[in-house]
């Protein structure tokens, strides 16, 4: 029922896996045991979870290694326009939002890294930055700037935007 919005955020948003828990299946990431999920669902109906990456791997702390987050699909509506929402919304986000000049004038000190500038007159980061940011993490940092907040009108026109 799902696939085809898999299919179409598989193409850069998110890696998607769907598994049958009537069929025996290899594992797909050793860090998730897929027949323990398998065997901890009583009920047959869909079961939709996402597995979040930290967004730091090492916690500076402890010295161990971060768990995976995992979100569980909430909603009693069951449609791909909800299913997909739900992805995109979810979907890790390493943009850094330029919202004052002293915040675009830091973004543009930083040395060493490539960096990208998203200008739009939309509230949010769109699902496809997002993934571009996770995906190209640590090589590019990518900054958003929405274009309408009366702030940051300043800092795009300064980028002559």
């Amino acid at each position: 029922m799902f696939l085809k919005v898999l299919e179409e955020l598989n193409g850069g948003y998110v890696n998607t896996y769907a598994i049958d828990c009537a069929h025996e299946h290899a594992e797909v990431d050793s860090k998730l045991n897929l027949n323990q999920i398998c065997n901890e669902r009583d009920e047959f109906q869909p079961l939709f979870t996402l597995y979040k990456p930290p967004e730091i791997k090492i916690n500076p702390y402890t010295g161990k290694e971060m768990p995976v987050q995992q979100i569980g699909f909430a909603s009693n509506q069951v449609s791909d326009p909800d299913v997909k929402k739900w992805i995109t919304d979810n979907v890790p986000d390493y943009t850094q939002r330029l919202m004052t000049k002293e915040d675009a004038a830091q973004f543009s000190a930083e040395e060493g890294i490539k960096k990208v500038y998203l200008f739009s007159a939309k509230q949010k980061v769109p699902p496809i930055y997002k993934a571009l940011s996770a995906q190209f993490r640590n090589r590019v940092r990518f900054a958003f700037v929405n274009v309408e907040a009366s702030v940051s009108a300043e800092v795009a026109a300064d980028f002559g935007v």
